[in-house]
């Protein structure tokens, strides 16, 4: 079961900056609070060989890439994640992630509780792990999934 605490006022700042950097609606939702994801040494066993899989079956010269990604969870899924890991709880289904916040939480479920996940997604071969259109990843094995921070945010606009 993962576990969560809250983060430095550092932290909250460079999460903050980050979400106002990756958003194409500046101004519109803003985060009021984050936690940090502390995973099971289950979870993070299988991420890690997840990833050790992909960067073997990259394609010589081709650094595996990893990147910060948005998740608009449902209360049910969020529950599983954390006490299963993405790769239970969505039992090997494709799983679709955002570049930008605002787009997840306007394309995503809408949380009542406005929660997002901020992951690092392992992407692997384009065509064959994940394919990109329009801003969404749709990445084919959750195992290569890691939650890193909860963000709670508020609509600041209409």
């Amino acid at each position: 079961m993962s576990e969560l605490k809250p983060v430095s006022e550092s932290v909250f700042k460079h999460i903050e900056n980050t979400w106002e950097k990756q958003t194409n609606s500046p101004g519109k939702y803003a985060v009021v609070q984050v936690q940090q994801v502390f995973p099971s040494k289950e979870i993070l066993n299988r991420f890690e060989e997840r990833r050790t899989e992909l960067d073997r079956k990259m394609p010589y010269g081709e650094k595996l890439q990893t990147l910060q990604l948005y998740f608009s969870p449902t209360e049910d899924q969020l529950r599983g994640i954390f006490n299963e890991g993405f790769s239970e709880a969505f039992s090997g289904a494709a799983v679709t992630f955002f570049k930008d916040p605002v787009q997840a939480i306007e394309e995503g479920f809408i949380s009542p509780t406005r929660e997002l996940l901020l992951c690092r997604v392992s992407l692997g071969r384009e065509g064959s792990d994940h394919s990109v259109q329009n801003g969404r990843y749709a990445v084919s094995n959750s195992r290569t999934v890691m939650p890193s921070f909860l963000l709670t945010y508020t609509q600041l606009r209409t």
